[in-house]
């Protein structure tokens, strides 16, 4: 059941990024800044669309891309990451 969950969740996130490529407009009103990946730095929406971090799997960011149901399947994902099931 776990690693149910968690391929769950990647899943999830994979499509919540492919989403925030699509839409990278969007995130760039949001989130202003640059990123440090090792020796570059990159804009910071495009990182968090690239790599979709869980803390910014919230509703707020799944509103941006105007579906609803991302919205709540978002939530869910995250609870269900959260509250996996060990057995």
């Amino acid at each position: 059941m776990r690693n149910a969950a968690g391929k769950a969740f990647q899943a999830w996130k994979s499509l919540l990024s492919y989403l925030a490529l699509n839409n990278l407009k969007l995130l760039e009103d949001r989130y202003k800044g640059f990123k440090r990946v090792g020796s570059r730095s990159i804009p910071l929406h495009k990182w968090i669309a690239a790599v979709m971090p869980a803390n910014r799997m919230t509703t707020g960011q799944a509103s941006s891309f105007r579906a609803g149901y991302v919205r709540v399947l978002s939530f869910l994902g995250r609870h269900l990451r959260r509250d996996e099931v060990y057995v």
